[in-house]
């Protein structure tokens, strides 16, 4: 899918560092996520369609749920101990 491969990534990359910044310095890169889920929906942001139905509709997290989805991971990886040395 085209959001995987050109907004996804990039809000993936270096999520742990960026995603427990106050909110006023992730506000554009929420802006622009919900940007591009309403273009993949060639939604208006005038017709007042929730994002959290487009975001459950095309099945993609907001940023605070990549944030919790990668944590998740990270966490099950250390309790396992699969984390590399």
């Amino acid at each position: 899918m085209v959001y995987f491969a050109l907004v996804y990534s990039h809000l993936n990359y270096g999520i742990f560092i960026w995603a427990t910044a106050n909110w006023s310095s992730i506000a554009d890169l929420v802006k622009l996520n919900n940007r591009a889920i309403r273009s993949l929906f060639k939604a208006d942001h005038r017709e007042r369609i929730p994002l959290r139905d487009l975001f459950y509709s095309s099945q993609q997290l907001q940023i605070n749920g990549i944030y919790n989805y990668e944590l998740a991971k990270r966490s099950y990886k250390n309790y396992r101990n699969i984390v590399p040395d």
